[in-house]
């Protein structure tokens, strides 16, 4: 298991928790990103800026800070 700001471009992988003390897990959600869902990370702006990714509700861009509290398992190529 890792987080999602740490996977390189072009990687899949499955949601498999949020790491968040607030109700930002729940805003995760309700933009369509579920645990067991299979994204993709399609960019990474650079200097520390936003993660590109897609998931099957559609392509979305996240902090950093953002993306380090999504924990995914990497899928195989």
């Amino acid at each position: 298991m890792t987080y999602l700001s740490y996977l390189p471009i072009g990687q899949k992988a499955k949601i498999c928790g949020f790491n968040t003390k607030d109700k930002t897990g729940l805003r995760f959600m309700e933009m369509g990103l579920r645990i067991n869902e299979t994204i993709q990370v399609l960019a990474r702006l650079p200097f520390g800026g936003n993660l590109i990714i897609l998931s099957k509700h559609g392509k979305y861009s996240l902090r950093h800070s953002s993306a380090s509290q999504i924990q995914v398992n990497k899928i195989a190529h």
